[in-house]
């Protein structure tokens, strides 16, 4: 399991971290109208921002990563949610940044820069800012949008905590041992060798999707209209446009590898054919596609998985190996399996600085 002593020692301390954020609001909303006397106001400015974002990252971390070992405890899903609504509160009492920062206009920041090497830290963030200019929206409106940010956060709550905590996820017997079909259990047994065991999964999977269908949908169509909502009042042509937006990336790159993929059909197809050929089986299903083609019947213990990624990994050098190993020894995942973890494996770098 991983260890969030790194993060936190306790919740008592991350509920402390908490409301010294919180009491330093105020004094960073005053800090609008300051941005433009000289460089050093926009320096202190954006040090003092970025401080409180780091903080409030390195909360979301720890609220994130404790409501994920058990999305039915209540307690952790209700820090969740607190951290949640005071990173709202932040992003209002600082949408006067970039509409104050275009408003100094590039030459204005870039004589700041050149004058100021503390701002060379923030280089990055003020060229995207002045990137953003033609979606970039006025104070009020810009306070208004990042009031919704919330709320546009909740389809993917309702969604984890349905899928995770609340569903009666149906249970099957698999080689003598009753195996509860939630995601993770699920996807286990999609590689198991008999067919049969695989069919009744996946048949009481969906069974059980199937029932929630409707909410589903509308959880999906209220996610959906999250990034459609934005796009729209920063005058983006699409929501894709929006997402994109930040690396400069042109939305042409990713139509090209949806047409390329889709000119590849063919050999997909292909694949899908040999595979039902492998396996023996006059009709290929979606259970099918995930058990092992060839049969191998070794078993290896976490240690010894980590092991192999850090011989693996080695061409990329001894910085990276030895970055990778620290994580291992201290316990910066979550390999067990448990009942309501939620489902995936992921890297959660919000919590910048904090040694791995």
């Amino acid at each position: 399991m991983w260890d969030l002593g790194l993060l936190f020692p306790d919740n008592a301390a991350w509920e402390k971290e908490r409301t010294a954020v919180e009491n330093s609001l105020p004094g960073i909303a005053r800090l609008k109208g300051t941005l433009g006397k000289n460089a050093v106001s926009l320096q202190v400015a954006l040090s003092r921002i970025s401080q409180a974002r780091q903080q409030l990252r390195r909360l979301h971390a720890y609220a994130q990563l404790k409501a994920d070992e058990d999305t039915s405890i209540a307690e952790n899903q209700a820090r969740l949610q607190s951290i949640t609504n005071l990173q709202g509160r932040f992003a209002e009492a600082v949408a006067f940044l970039n509409p104050e920062i275009l408003a100094l206009g590039r030459s204005q920041i870039e004589a700041f820069e050149k004058g100021d090497p503390a701002l060379g830290p923030y280089r990055r963030q003020l060229e995207i800012i002045l990137r953003r200019a033609p979606h970039t929206l006025g104070p009020e409106a810009e306070g208004v949008v990042a009031a919704t940010v919330v709320m546009r956060q909740q389809p993917d709550n309702v969604h984890n905590l349905l899928t995770l905590a609340d569903m009666p996820w149906p249970t099957i017997e698999v080689q003598g041992r009753a195996v509860k079909l939630e995601p993770e259990a699920y996807y286990t047994v999609l590689f198991n060798s008999d067919r049969e065991v695989r069919r009744k999964a996946y048949d009481a999977y969906l069974a059980t999707l199937s029932s929630y269908q409707r909410t589903l949908g509308a959880v999906l169509a209220a996610y959906l209209s999250g990034p459609a909502f934005e796009a729209k009042v920063r005058h983006y042509p699409r929501s894709l446009a929006l997402m994109v937006s930040d690396d400069v990336m042109p939305e042409e790159p990713l139509r090209t590898l949806t047409a390329e993929t889709n000119k590849a059909i063919p050999i997909l197809k292909r694949s899908m054919n040999l595979r039902k050929q492998l396996l023996g089986v006059d009709e290929l299903r979606f259970y099918d596609l995930y058990v092992p083609l060839v049969t191998d019947k070794r078993q290896f213990q976490l240690s010894d998985g980590e092991d192999l990624i850090l011989k693996a990994v080695a061409p990329l050098g001894e910085d990276y190996v030895q970055g990778l190993a620290s994580g291992f020894r201290n316990n910066v995942m979550h390999a067990t399996v448990q009942p309501n973890k939620a489902a995936g494996a992921y890297t959660n770098d919000e919590a910048y600085g904090v040694p791995a």
